[in-house]
């Protein structure tokens, strides 16, 4: 297969407000930089393209804008993946916050910029021109893994989580190499103390892997919407991202040496819908209650001492009390919501993209050596929690704009489009 690949730094212009954290956080330099990868590839006379920025989410500001640009180059829109590797210490302003189901989350997203976006997209399309030219013959290796000690359920150490780690190396005749790699965790390393651009943990391994001639690693974050590095990190500084590359520059390394070569047969691109209902608001009364309640717990869990995760977890409970109140002050006008899910067929491979933060322990009963999924892909709608977070009053379900067990009715759908995909029964 001919297969092209580039990519064009988005760091944004100091000073910047980073998203991803309550925490208002002015940035006036940077400990990496972020980028927009693009890799295309052409099959039965149709080219299909994977973009990833190191941003927080990506939204129809950045999507709508790059899809006129796919079909200006005679391409089709329904062929591109969008998605975002979730880095929380990216640029603010990219999402959509003036209305719609972010505006109560400004705080965390920051005052849409549209300027940042022009800029973002005028690169986009630069690294898509230059991928298209990059195209050269080329040979791909696919390896299946775990990785442990990097995420886990971040709400309960008992949970399951998932270490399942996939990639495709890319290796053209004329000597480029790049990863196409999936793998579930919250970048999370840098905390709400850093003001420093950065892309987390994705950054590094592009980094660590470019020292064995890798010129692009492409991180596709998948079901995280309940993962991150909360139990595992040992710090939150640059050492510690770099310790992060380093766990998956030897995993990769290892990949690759027993990766197979794959041939692609048959690749396609199906699009389907499902809408779901949005939660309905507590009164305004109600969820300052809850979130005084919260502070408490905070404040006597600070007296006796607790701290590292064990604190992190009582505070995310505050944040989700937190954006519960935003939600009780700016209400949907709307009741339901339709959402995007993309699935990518690879010979018996499925690759379920969905727009937002899919729990684990949603995806992990359909995800297997042949299914896979990508987060934060097309679009970006919050948390898609599973019933048990309502239940036990988790950060996740509180910010999220769905109402209680509709995320279980968007994977029994998934599950039907996965099936009749891979012509099974249902």
């Amino acid at each position: 297969m001919k297969v092209g690949f580039a990519k064009q730094c988005i760091t944004p212009d100091f000073p910047v407000y980073l998203s991803g954290y309550d925490a208002k956080r002015e940035s006036r330099d940077k400990l990496d930089d972020l980028y927009v990868k693009v890799i295309v590839t052409e099959k039965d006379g149709e080219l299909f393209g994977v973009f990833s920025y190191d941003l927080l989410a990506v939204d129809h500001l950045i999507i709508d804008e790059m899809k006129d640009a796919v079909r200006n180059h005679g391409l089709k829109e329904e062929n591109f993946l969008f998605a975002a590797t979730h880095t929380h210490s990216g640029p603010g302003g990219t999402v959509e916050t003036r209305n719609g189901l972010l505006h109560s989350a400004q705080d965390l997203f920051m005052k849409t910029d549209l300027a940042s976006v022009h800029e973002i997209v005028k690169r986009s399309i630069m690294a898509l021109e230059e991928a298209i030219a990059d195209q050269k013959e080329a040979v791909l290796y696919y390896a299946q893994d775990t990785l442990a000690h990097v995420g886990d359920n971040r709400n309960s150490r008992e949970l399951k989580g998932n270490h399942d780690i996939a990639a495709l190396f890319i290796e053209q005749e004329e000597g480029k190499k790049a990863i196409l790699l999936n793998f579930a965790c919250h970048p999370t390393v840098l905390n709400s103390a850093n003001v420093k651009a950065s892309a987390d943990f994705p950054g590094a391994i592009h980094h660590v892997m470019q020292e064995h001639g890798y010129d692009m690693n492409v991180f596709l974050n998948g079901s995280c919407g309940d993962i991150s590095t909360r139990f595992s990190r040992q710090g939150a500084d640059e050492k510690e991202v770099l310790r992060y590359g380093r766990m998956f520059e030897e995993k990769l390394l290892e990949m690759r040496k027993r990766a197979s070569v794959v041939a692609i047969e048959d690749l396609r691109c199906v699009h389907a819908v499902k809408t779901l209902d949005l939660k309905k608001a507590d009164s305004v009364e109600h969820a300052q209650k809850e979130l005084d309640a919260c502070k408490q717990r905070l404040e006597e869990a600070r007296a006796n001492g607790v701290t590292g995760s064990d604190l992190r977890l009582i505070e995310s409970y505050k944040e989700g009390a937190d954006a519960n109140l935003r939600f009780a002050k700016c209400a949907f006008s709307m009741k339901s919501y339709d959402v995007n899910i993309m699935f990518i067929k690879i010979n018996q491979h499925i690759i379920v993209c969905v727009p937002g933060e899919l729990f684990s322990e949603l995806s992990n009963p359909l995800q297997n050596e042949h299914v896979h999924f990508i987060g934060y892909a097309n679009g970006y709608m919050g948390y898609f929690a599973d019933e048990a977070a309502y239940d036990n009053f988790c950060y996740e379900a509180l910010s999220s704009p769905f109402q209680k067990g509709q995320s279980e009715m968007m994977m029994a759908f998934i599950a039907q489009e996965i099936n009749t995909l891979l012509g099974k029964e249902n």
